[in-house]
């Protein structure tokens, strides 16, 4: 499961790992993009009751 360093090979294992740690990189991009949208949205709403004096629309 390692690197050789002189050769640069690495073993199929490793390379396993690394997708799968890559993969779930992945997963908590897409988490924290998802938790952003909900936050921009939270903001917009909060802004647009704040300049026309209107509550917030529960949602």
């Amino acid at each position: 499961m390692r690197l050789r360093a002189n050769t640069g090979e690495a073993s199929p294992e490793l390379l396993t790992r690394l997708r799968e740690h890559r993969d779930g990189i992945d997963r908590r991009i897409a988490d924290l993009r998802s938790t952003r949208d909900r936050l921009d949205t939270v903001i917009t709403s909060a802004t647009n009751a704040w300049e026309t004096g209107r509550p917030c629309r529960p949602r």
